[in-house]
């Protein structure tokens, strides 16, 4: 056999392989697909991840304060209602012992621009501690909260509560893409009462 009888027959067997192989890699490419489902799972895996880029919560928040009517002796009263609401598509958890009120007095003596004084703590007026709170969409979800008032004036009512993990990574995640800091997410809210 010479030099050029076997490059022939080297190609021939080598032609034959290709074409073999790529009739093997195409059966099992249609017996993968068809006998285990594998375009309806990628289809669903597809649709899944979609589904998820769509789907957020918005939490609005409403605080609403107000000084309670009662007697000299029983003091100074304020009552804050806070109703969270789920704007969103999807479940909201709001992390157990993370949410947070805040009353704070302001302050201002003649020309000086107003200052905040200590916050004050409040009390759940109902019997249920915030162990962390799951709203779904369109829910809402309401506290009140009562806080002693030493003197009256206007005061600054604040309210957090730390969201979910998913949306808050998704949050930090932005904040990070636009330069900012991402630590802890919050939904927040605040409002300010005159209290006379």
């Amino acid at each position: 056999m010479t030099l050029d009888q076997f490059e022939s027959l080297a190609s021939g067997i080598e032609s034959a392989a290709v074409v073999l192989a790529l009739f093997a890699a195409g059966t099992w490419a249609y017996f993968r697909f068809r006998a285990f489902g594998e375009a309806e799972k990628a289809k669903a895996d597809l649709n899944a991840l979609k589904r998820s880029l769509r789907e957020q919560s918005v939490v609005n928040i409403d605080l609403e304060a107000s000084r309670l009517a009662c007697s000299d002796d029983l003091g100074r009263w304020l009552l804050v209602r806070v109703t969270l609401k789920n704007e969103g598509n999807r479940l909201e958890i709001l992390a157990p012992h993370a949410e947070r009120l805040e009353v704070r007095r302001v302050n201002r003596r003649d020309s000086e621009a107003p200052s905040l004084g200590d916050a004050l703590s409040g009390t759940l007026s109902d019997s249920n501690p915030l162990h962390g709170h799951s709203i779904l969409p369109a829910e809402s979800i309401s506290h009140c909260f009562l806080v002693p008032l030493a003197e009256n004036g206007i005061y600054l009512v604040s309210y957090d509560a730390k969201m979910s993990p998913i949306e808050g990574a998704k949050v930090a995640r932005e904040h990070q893409e636009a330069g900012h800091g991402a630590g802890a997410q919050f939904w927040g809210s605040n409002t300010y009462v005159a209290v006379e």
